[in-house]
């Protein structure tokens, strides 16, 4: 707030400057449930031969975190590490994929190590996760749009209890707040990287042409393509 600026006109500013940020339309956001379980019956199965991919940036955060991160890993992921590094010679969209030692991604240990530092040093589970894993379950289509991964949506055959639209009835628009507003903030600043420390947004919504709002997401519900056209195989994995 600036120092000629009452609270209520500071308000008022941080109102203008959050709407007039872009919503992240999301094709299937009316129908698509998701519910993290892990802790709940799950251990971690998106982590279980986990490769995301990194960006050059997303291995700078990471280089400058893996000093206090070794000792956390798994004993075994921490010898291959020390050796070999934590990338490995594969790559997806063109950048190299994370290591996977004994089935599970090189930075699992009853969780994701990257996601508890984060939340230890700025309780920011995103701030040194690689983006793919962030952006789980949301995936883009390809044309500036997003969809919620779920069973059969697109040809998705990744079996995860996660991505079953029938396991859950929590609106993934409402669990997935902090994962559509980061997806959001990595579509407005058309970069491989995005300020994590964006705040939470209200914005307005369009589902049968009628405004209303969510809070701490960033959505735009328009009609699913699916309902009005066939459209091809599409898996993202």
């Amino acid at each position: 707030m600036s120092l000629n600026q009452s609270p209520v006109e500071s308000r008022l500013q941080t109102h203008t400057e959050i709407m007039s940020r872009k919503a992240l339309t999301i094709i299937n956001a009316d129908t698509a449930t998701f519910e993290c379980i892990y802790g709940r019956g799950c251990e971690g199965k998106c982590c279980q031969n986990g490769r995301p991919s990194l960006s050059a940036a997303e291995q700078r955060i990471i280089n400058a975190l893996l000093e206090r991160v070794l000792p956390a890993l798994r004993p075994a992921a921490r010898a291959v590490v020390a050796q070999q590094g934590y990338l490995s010679r594969r790559k997806k969209l063109g950048q190299p994929m994370l290591r996977v030692v004994e089935g599970w991604c090189v930075f699992f240990h009853n969780g994701c190590v990257l996601h508890q530092f984060g939340l230890s040093d700025f309780n920011d589970y995103t701030r040194y996760k690689p983006s793919q894993c962030v952006m789980f379950p949301l995936e883009p289509f390809g044309d500036g749009r997003w969809y919620v991964r779920q069973h059969g949506y697109l040809g998705e055959r990744w079996d995860l209890f996660c991505l079953n639209p029938h396991a859950s009835q929590v609106p993934a628009v409402q669990s997935l707040a902090t994962e559509i507003d980061y997806c959001r903030r990595l579509s407005d600043s058309g970069t491989e990287t995005t300020d994590r420390n964006d705040a939470p947004k209200t914005i307005t919504s369009t589902t049968d042409d009628a405004a209303r709002k969510i809070t701490d997401s960033a959505v735009e519900f328009l009609p699913d393509p699916l309902d009005t056209a066939k459209l091809g195989t599409k898996i993202v994995r």
